[in-house]
């Protein structure tokens, strides 16, 4: 056999390996991340009290992956602005979720205030304190109701009150139900006035958001700077390319385009972010 047949051999097999272990370390680095992010929605549907699998998150992120590819590529021509929107909106459902849970975690530490001085005023009436957690499921709206509820189920059910709590912690990692187990796992073991402790509580609690609150109110300016860095240039881009697509032919149709599109959103990107963590101030 001649040598540049072998050569070709050679390559060819060295090039079907190259493929065969690119495509196996792909599958599993997919698989590992498929685990990974069913695993986190299933964590936050359940926290959410939202039955619905997990699974179809993902199902969900892949639909909006290739419906928002599939529409871009096709309104602009172009299959590499289709894939530029269609990776964002792979994630879209995940921070749809991470948004619903912030609400509700922001909801649940809000009515907290009242359940706390609810609880305070049950204990001097002479309840016990399962007791009070079951008034404030009965009485308070959701989502304190909800976890009110399951606490007060895995205390029927013979779990004891520190687990019962820390599975609280576990669904709601909030540093004011930090302090409130903290607290009462503190009274339970060294003794003390628990009316007291709960009346000390929510006064601080209710002293933080206070605090929060105009902290709030003094950053909204830079956090609308941080949403006018980041759409600015992407309605002025859509807005030239509407009215005369030719100037931006250069950028949407060239490689150096695509790689100055890549530098402009890392750059948008960590602008977004330095103003983010500028603007977050913890109390």
């Amino acid at each position: 056999m001649p040598h540049y047949w072998i050569a070709i051999v050679s390559a060819g097999l060295a090039a079907f390996l190259f493929v065969f272990v690119g495509v196996r370390m792909g599958l599993s680095m997919w698989r590992d991340y498929e685990k990974r992010y069913v695993e986190g929605a299933a964590t936050t549907l359940d926290a959410m009290y939202i039955t619905m699998p997990a699974q179809n998150v993902m199902y969900l992120s892949l639909l909006s992956f290739v419906l928002t590819a599939m529409v871009m590529g096709y309104l602009s021509a172009n299959p590499g602005v289709g894939l530029g929107f269609g990776v964002p909106a792979f994630f879209l459902p995940r921070v749809i979720l991470h948004i619903l849970k912030k609400k509700r975690d922001e909801l649940f530490n809000i009515q907290l205030v009242d359940a706390l001085m609810n609880i305070s005023n049950s204990l001097r009436a002479g309840f016990s304190l399962p007791q009070a957690l079951e008034l404030i499921h009965q009485e308070m709206p959701n989502p304190i109701s909800q976890e009110m509820r399951l606490v007060c189920q895995e205390l029927r059910l013979g779990l004891p009150m520190d687990e019962a709590f820390d599975n609280l912690y576990r669904r709601m990692p909030l540093a004011d139900v930090d302090l409130l187990i903290t607290a009462i796992s503190i009274v339970r073991d060294v003794g003390g006035n628990l009316t007291e402790v709960f009346d000390n509580i929510a006064a601080t609690i209710r002293d933080r958001q206070r605090m929060e609150g105009k902290i709030m109110a003094l950053t909204s300016q830079g956090r609308a700077q941080a949403v006018v860095i980041c759409c600015v240039p992407v309605f002025i881009g859509g807005g030239f390319y509407m009215v005369a697509p030719q100037l931006m032919e250069p950028l949407i149709g060239t490689a150096l385009g695509y790689v100055l599109m890549g530098v402009i959103l890392l750059l948008m990107t960590l602008g977004g972010l330095w103003i983010r963590k500028i603007v977050n101030i913890d109390v």
